[in-house]
């Protein structure tokens, strides 16, 4: 059986979408490299909630002894190790995958809070740590306050330390950042 590789670029208004078709002579299938939101990594015995904006589709895992998901969307990390969680919709009739690469980590694994380390007085930043389900916290709220989001705002020039803790049935983690104000 024969397969045609087509590769399709098309601009909508400032958004440029890529859609990869591969067309066998009964079937077709299209992938198309739009994110899938949600954080890509996750905890053993933990999970992580992914979504996409196109309601209704068909969450699988190509590795299912790595991660399972769920009907909607929730990964449970099995063990160490990657897997690509897929999301399956029709366009019409057309068949379309979006995939995301996820990351299955021990639950020893201390991975760092990124966003930067620096604010100035009255300005904000957005930190990131990439497993979910935690509370973020500052060690002096008169230095930078922050949300449970990860949204730290200098208050007053000096030195904190910003720590997000996942405490639940799956995990006890802490990660820490050293953060200055100026």
């Amino acid at each position: 059986m024969k397969k045609l590789s087509l590769l399709l670029v098309f601009a909508v208004s400032t958004t440029l979408l890529c859609i990869s078709c591969k067309k066998n002579l009964d079937s077709t299938t299209a992938t198309i490299n739009d994110a899938i939101m949600g954080a890509t990594t996750v905890m053993v015995d933990s999970t992580l909630q992914l979504k996409d904006t196109i309601p209704n589709g068909t969450w699988s895992s190509s590795d299912t002894t790595i991660a399972t998901v769920s009907s909607y969307g929730i990964v449970s990390g099995v063990k160490s190790g990657s897997v690509v969680i897929s999301y399956l919709y029709y366009n019409s009739s057309t068949p379309v995958i979006k995939t995301d690469s996820i990351n299955v980590v021990p639950l020893t694994t201390i991975v760092p809070i990124t966003g930067g380390n620096n604010v100035s007085t009255g300005s904000t930043l957005q930190l990131n740590e990439p497993f979910q389900g935690g509370s973020w916290t500052t060690s002096d709220s008169t230095v930078a306050v922050i949300s449970q989001t990860g949204l730290v705002t200098g208050v007053e020039t000096g030195t904190c330390t910003v720590t997000y803790t996942i405490n639940n049935a799956y995990a006890n983690y802490t990660a820490t950042l050293l953060l200055t104000v100026q």
